[in-house]
């Protein structure tokens, strides 16, 4: 009978049925358990679903009955990674290795450690042991794995290197995640052939469902977007612009109003904030970089990694996944009481004892509060950018999971002004000191708001440009970064028609804050 159902199990997992397998899986459990495949199986049915902390669970149990089983090691590396342990992790990919030298999975998380490290040579070291292990076919069908790779070539500038890597991973189908790829970086390299071939695919109508679909087409219409952008075929572009979102609206489906019972939920936290159940850690050396995302933060981020004693841990998600059982209804979430020590043993990996140590996830404007009731000492820098220029370079990318509202202005609108609420309530209501940059300064005179950056953070440090072009960052603006400041930005102007309905949209959302103030 358990074989049968486990059979049934991996069958729903194939058909990604994963709350289907997950409930098999429980029954099956709870029948038996001691059995160590039927704890692999539920293990594996809550990974596949992104619940970390209960898959972990799971997996050590597996672990306490064989030790030695690379699956079992293997999948806790990764999902010591995820959760952001990193030693853990590190500890676990390095046995997995050693239990089975020539599965590539082990050394994909060692890459992926030594990038967040920002041991480049090393990471790129990984990459032609797992070219030399993965059969072409797990290759293309796992983009994540596409990604990481290129990452690592980039991070070295290695861009020859990244541009034949596209070539070898092109060769036998074309790629819609590589091609939006290569967009991103290089969009001027991009051959009349592949223009081609991503317009074929487009005229393709026989998918399963809107799922299927957006997964295909989103990338590549956002690829033609950057490729006629870059050709200064704006009419063009922004055409493609509009029919990519509308794919990717489908796929994300975001209720932004949602939103604002988060905000509700805080404020009703933080009316008795001293009764907040977290310890107090100093904070001191710890710089969190917030604001809207592509506000300008990767750039104040390669600002103070400029910094001598100073390293940047990039878009962490370890801060708000540690406090946010305190407001969220989430059964993979943990209420720690001691956020704070956690945090600092988990950043240990790659703060590697810099004096300086940042935190760039720019939705940590949610978390301020926390921040500063954790961290007394830690420095706050929050990134405005005007809510127009702001709306269009989110609009611009191709954002499914992490960023789920950019695909429609509407979206956009409603979160900006709940950011500017967040932001209203932690400076004005509760007091909290942090340090605002308007991003129109920053690109118009950098050397200087570089000093008040510097000053804010008590960085003892001459600002450095060519240094900071050197910096890496894994985001959207890493084709950007890596140049000279300038102020195109400013003023764009795209998509004129959407302007006065989003600046609508916008004004509705902040007269519902201001009457419910």
């Amino acid at each position: 009978m358990s074989n049968s159902l486990l059979s049934q199990i991996i069958e729903n997992i194939n058909n990604s049925k994963f709350h289907e397998s997950e409930q098999l899986a429980w029954g099956l459990y709870n029948k038996n358990k001691t059995d160590f495949n039927t704890i692999k199986t539920l293990a594996l049915t809550l990974l596949l679903q992104n619940k970390y902390n209960g898959s972990i669970d799971f997996y050590l149990k597996a672990e306490k009955i064989n030790s030695d089983d690379f699956d079992v090691i293997n999948n806790i590396a990764h999902l010591y990674l995820k959760i952001e342990e990193f030693e853990k992790s590190f500890a676990y990919a390095t046995k997995a290795q050693n239990l089975n030298g020539e599965a590539y999975q082990s050394y994909i998380t060692l890459l992926e450690l030594y990038l967040r490290k920002r041991d480049y040579e090393k990471a790129y070291s990984y990459t032609d042991k797992i070219l030399k292990r993965i059969k072409f076919e797990q290759l293309i069908n796992n983009p994540n794995v596409i990604y990481i790779i290129l990452d690592t070539y980039f991070a070295l500038f290695k861009n020859d290197e990244a541009l034949k890597f596209i070539d070898y991973a092109n060769k036998k189908a074309f790629n819609p995640e590589i091609f939006y790829y290569h967009s991103t970086f290089s969009p001027e390299t991009i051959s009349d052939e592949f223009i081609n071939a991503a317009k074929k695919i487009l005229k393709f109508d026989g998918y399963k469902n809107h799922i299927e679909k957006g997964k295909t087409v989103g990338p590549i219409l956002f690829g033609l977007a950057k490729y006629y952008e870059n050709k200064k075929d704006i009419e063009t572009s922004d055409g493609y612009y509009l029919s990519s979102n509308k794919e990717v609206s489908n796929i994300q489906r975001y209720q932004p109003l949602l939103n604002q019972k988060l905000i509700h939920r805080i404020k009703e936290i933080f009316s008795n904030r001293e009764n907040l159940p977290f310890e107090k850690k100093s904070g001191e050396g710890l710089v969190f970089i917030v604001g809207m995302p592509r506000s300008g933060t990767t750039l104040i981020e390669s600002i103070v990694a400029s910094a001598l004693d100073t390293i940047s841990g990039g878009e962490l998600i370890s801060f708000y996944d540690l406090i946010k059982a305190n407001f969220e209804k989430d059964e993979d979430s943990v209420l720690h009481k001691d956020p704070g020590s956690i945090y600092e043993n988990r950043i240990k990996f790659i703060r590697q004892g810099n004096k300086f140590f940042i935190d760039k996830l720019p939705g940590n404007y949610q978390s301020i509060g926390y921040i500063n009731h954790i961290f007394p000492e830690a420095k706050i820098i929050y990134v405005k950018r005007d809510p127009w220029d702001n709306a269009i370079s989110l609009f611009k990318q191709f954002y499914v999971s992490n960023i789920p509202y950019s695909s429609t202005f509407f979206n956009i609108a409603v979160i900006y002004a709940n950011h500017e609420e967040f932001i209203r309530y932690w400076r004005d209501d509760l007091n909290i000191d942090f340090l605002t940059i308007e991003y129109e300064e920053l690109v118009k005179d950098t050397n200087k708001m570089a000093e008040v950056i510097f000053k804010y953070c008590d960085i003892s440090h001459t600002y450095n440009p060519e240094k900071r072009k050197k910096f890496f960052a894994r985001t959207a603006s890493k084709n950007q970064v890596n140049k000279d400041v300038h102020t195109s930005s400013i003023g764009k102007r795209s998509f004129e028609s959407e302007k006065a309905e989003f600046y609508n949209y916008l004004e509705n959302q902040r007269e519902y804050w201001a009457n419910s103030n």
